[in-house]
């Protein structure tokens, strides 16, 4: 129900006790109604806010994770790589001349 708040205003609502208790009535209703949709606004704008700060943290998380792969040293990473293949490549030559010299002492043995 709606109540006419310029006729409250004026006095012809609240003209006899019956009036009277009939807009308190209204207006209590709609004190009511007010402070819900005031409560459904304040849930909603707090979902708000907390997702908006997980989308802050997360953006902070990718903007650290991209200084990261940014920042890499590149020169010092090639070098490394450089590194690890030139023992990788030791260890297979070791590896072959070892089983070179076990075919050696096979044929010595026979």
């Amino acid at each position: 129900s709606t109540i006419n708040m310029t006729t409250i205003a004026n006095g012809s609502a609240v003209d006899t006790q019956a009036n009277a208790i009939t807009a308190n009535g209204t207006l209590d209703t709609a004190i009511d109604t007010v402070s819900t949709g005031r409560a459904t606004i304040g849930a909603l704008l707090s979902r708000f806010e907390y997702r908006g700060d997980v989308i802050d943290s997360s953006v902070e998380n990718l903007q650290a994770a991209t200084s990261v792969i940014m920042d890499v040293d590149i020169a010092a990473e090639q070098s490394n790589l450089v590194s690890k293949q030139v023992l990788t490549e030791a260890s297979i030559a070791a590896l072959a001349q070892a089983n070179q010299m076990k075919s050696s002492l096979l044929s010595l043995v026979r």
